[in-house]
């Protein structure tokens, strides 16, 4: 065997951050490390070993007297230690959900993205130098952007939506572009979907989308008197939008979608049993395009308002946490195969904040999104949390 051979055996079962110091030590391993071959070496051997999933905490602290914005991602084991965490001061204060270790970091037209295991980023090109804005029609214009996969080819993509208010008309129209990593140098216009993308959705929820098997998936909002609710989504392979069955008859706005590579499912609210911390949650999972129900019941949770799935590990088992929490939340562990509760790690460390643990209430915004205000709306910190297998993707 080859002396490249014998380092590559090794290289490939080392942490990321174990990696990302060894570049340094001289242009053959950089370059080793840095190749997209030995990134999807690296990656699927994760992926075989389930108990190499690891949390991923985003705490963002806005200021109401400042534009800057606090960012701190930090790292957890599946006992809840906190094994790496890395903090800045940045002007992004929006985030999309974590995809594949990456995520995206935004301030209205200014892009950036972030390996969390690596701490590697890529700025983008502005989003709007693209587009095309008349300033004498246009009023304003807001962007959002959607992350996503491309598991067929190995790609992640940016997709940037546009909302343009005509100054004349008063119309509001939608402009779409798409980004992919170490591919393009500039955005690339594509065609919109058939249907409206809600402001509402764009605004608040943008977070809460979940990429599986290369589709982006959301729930519509609502619209005023409207008696149909669609799951949409953008397929990151294509590059086109459709629509998804919703499987509830009812309208409710209380369900959320969650997922990983492989599984999509939507969850319905947290049915309250009884006093004595009994819960039910009903769940849809979408296998080949068919939608199956099931649901999961918890006892013995006393102390807990409303229990919520916030994600799923590839071990099986399902992540719940309260939806308000505080300086004693724990996350639960739930297995899938026997139903029972498997595990409670408890997430004291989140709450420490000066040496003094916090005292108020986080209050949940999207199905692993939380949010505390301070006093008098002094500053507004979002925590969200999901899990990952790590990674090197090299963004440079």
């Amino acid at each position: 065997m080859a002396h490249e051979e014998y380092l590559l055996d090794i290289l490939k079962h080392l942490p990321a951050k174990t990696l990302t110091r060894f570049r340094c030590v001289s242009k053959s391993w950089n370059n080793l490390i840095r190749d997209l071959n030995f990134y999807a070496i690296h990656h699927h051997l994760n992926l075989s070993k389930p108990e190499r999933t690891k949390l991923i905490l985003i705490f963002k602290v806005d200021e109401t007297d400042t534009e800057q914005t606090d960012l701190a991602i930090a790292i957890m084991d599946q006992d809840g230690r906190v094994i790496e965490n890395a903090a800045t001061t940045t002007i992004y204060h929006q985030f999309t959900q974590i995809v594949h270790g990456l995520v995206c970091l935004s301030r209205m037209f200014n892009v950036m993205v972030v390996n969390v295991f690596t701490t590697e980023y890529l700025k983008l090109p502005p989003s709007h130098s693209t587009l095309n804005l008349d300033p004498n029609l246009v009023g304003s214009s807001t962007p959002y952007y959607l992350f996503g996969f491309d598991c067929v080819g190995d790609l992640f993509k940016v997709l940037n939506v546009v909302k343009i208010k005509n100054n004349n008309t008063g119309i509001n129209t939608s402009q779409f572009q798409v980004f992919t990593i170490k591919v393009d140098r500039s955005w690339r216009p594509i065609n919109p979907p058939c249907f409206e993308i809600s402001s509402d959705f764009l605004y608040h929820g943008h977070g809460s989308s979940v990429c599986v098997r290369g589709l982006v998936y959301w729930i519509q909002p609502l619209k005023q008197n409207s008696t149909e609710q669609f799951i949409d989504h953008f397929n990151v392979i294509f590059e086109t939008f459709g629509r998804t069955p919703f499987p509830l008859r009812e309208l409710d706005e209380s369900c959320y979608l969650i997922g990983d590579n492989e599984r999509l499912a939507l969850v319905q609210k947290t049915i309250i049993l009884d006093g004595v911390g009994n819960f039910r949650i009903k769940i849809w999972n979408m296998e080949g395009g068919i939608w199956t129900t099931g649901s999961i019941v918890l006892t013995g949770l006393q102390g807990f308002h409303s229990p919520s799935i916030i994600g799923t590990l590839l071990t099986g088992e399902y992540l719940i946490m309260d939806t308000v929490l505080s300086h004693q939340t724990r996350i639960i562990f739930y297995d899938m195969m026997t139903q029972t509760i498997k595990r409670y790690v408890p997430m004291t460390d989140l709450f420490v904040r000066d040496n003094e643990v916090s005292m108020t209430t986080w209050l949940r915004l999207s199905y692993n999104t939380f949010e505390e205000v301070g006093e008098q709306y002094s500053y507004i910190i979002r925590l969200n949390i999901t899990n990952e297998v790590e990674h090197v993707f090299p963004l440079k």
